[in-house]
């Protein structure tokens, strides 16, 4: 399998897992942009969990 294709089933399993409602939208899209939606929203997921970082959150 394509480095590629294994990006865009990964972010789709995360996008499955985490953003549940997006994932649910996201099958009214033609497939092309749904796989485009999927690595979005996967990106912005992964750096998401990234900035939070482990921890407790701060104190605002």
């Amino acid at each position: 399998m394509a480095d590629i294709e294994r990006g865009y089933r990964l972010a789709e399993a995360i996008t499955r897992t985490g953003g549940r409602t997006y994932y649910l939208a996201s099958r009214l899209l033609p497939e092309d942009n749904r796989r485009a939606v999927f690595a979005l929203y996967g990106y912005a997921r992964m750096a998401d969990d990234i900035v939070d970082g482990p921890g407790e959150p701060v104190d605002q």
